[in-house]
């Protein structure tokens, strides 16, 4: 393992990933190399090491996976820009430190940070905010999300403290994949941004939330979207373009009607098991539904539930093959074409 002084004596030639001027700090303190940091600690102190870090603009890994600290250190990062997973796994922090004004990347910035009760204003020029507070599992609140931002996959997954959504400034975030995925404490939702696309997992398990958001015109998949939303009560309306329906309102128990699905919808997989009161009618448009196992296992036979469908389609032959075999005996759906 190399020494802090041999790194020191190679930080300008390394440089940073991104060629960005400056000292590069990759993975300086991180759980690696944390002996040799720790032995040379009375030498590099935040107040002699400061002009090393002061023009530093890497600061990927730098303390990933240091579970012995407990606050953190005093360091110069002003002209950090680059913070992906850079105290990841810190698990005895409790509180997050300002971020520099120039970051753009803030991925897994304080993912597992699960001590972690605060967290930091996030600067107008982030871009990646995927998995930055994953697993936090003591956060309260979360920070408004800037313009600038395009990526919110998995950001808040597994908050559980997590009660309320953040505001999302940004209309240019596009993956929400499991954004909220698991934070079952939060009871309301955010307005999702226009340009989103993915929608996988994004509310699962969300349990207290009891209405859903608009979704966007953009959004091709939808699986799992709110599986296990125990207590949402109305579907939304399913845009356009959603090819991906497996699993969407999987045990959401409490809603009683279903809105037309798009003729883009392919698969419909479990997208509505032990939906328990569904009744009335409703119309699916695609003619190309190839996947429809499941889809109403475990429905309320009491209340009957009319699906229209083209008939001649495979859509039509997909969901008469299913309903033949059924998941139980009473399903009480009933195919009806147009």
């Amino acid at each position: 393992m190399a020494t802090n002084t041999t790194y020191i004596n190679n930080i300008q030639a390394n440089k940073t990933i991104s060629s960005q001027p400056g000292y590069n700090m990759y993975g300086f303190f991180n759980y690696t190399n944390r002996t040799t940091h720790n032995t040379a600690a009375a030498t590099y102190t935040p107040a002699n090491f400061n002009k090393y870090t002061l023009t530093a603009r890497d600061w990927t890994y730098a303390f990933s996976g240091r579970n012995d600290l407990t606050s953190i250190p005093s360091y110069n990062m002003v002209n950090a820009a680059n913070m992906f997973q850079t105290f990841a796994g810190c698990t005895k922090i409790t509180s997050a430190p300002t971020i520099p004004s120039k970051v753009t990347d803030m991925g897994s910035t304080f993912r597992n940070c699960n001590n972690m009760t605060t967290v930091p204003t996030i600067p107008a020029g982030v871009v990646n905010m995927a998995l930055t507070f994953a697993e936090c599992a003591k956060i309260t609140s979360a920070p408004t999300i800037p313009a600038n931002v395009t990526s919110m996959g998995s950001t808040f997954s597994n908050c559980y403290n997590l009660t309320k959504a953040p505001t999302i400034s940004s209309t240019k975030v596009t993956n929400m994949y499991s954004t909220f995925r698991g934070c079952n404490n939060m009871t309301t939702v955010p307005t999702i941004p226009a340009a989103a696309t993915n929608m996988y997992l994004t509310f699962r398990g969300c349990v207290k939330i009891t209405s859903a958001p608009t979704i966007p015109a953009n959004v091709t998949d939808m699986g799992s979207t709110f599986e296990e939303c125990i207590n949402l009560t109305q579907m939304p309306t399913i845009p356009s373009k959603v090819v991906n329906m497996n699993r969407t309102f999987f045990n959401c128990q409490k809603i009683t009607a279903v809105k037309n699905i798009p003729a883009t919808v392919k698969d419909m997989y479990c997208t509505f098991h032990n939906c328990k009161n569904l009744a009335g009618s409703f119309y699916i448009l695609s003619n190309n539904v190839t996947n429809a196992s499941s889809c109403f296992a475990f429905h309320n036979n009491a209340k009957m539930l009319n699906v229209y469908i083209h008939s001649g389609t495979t859509t039509y032959t997909t969901f008469n093959t299913y309903l033949q075999g059924k998941d139980n005996a009473t399903l009480n759906v009933h195919i009806k074409t147009f």
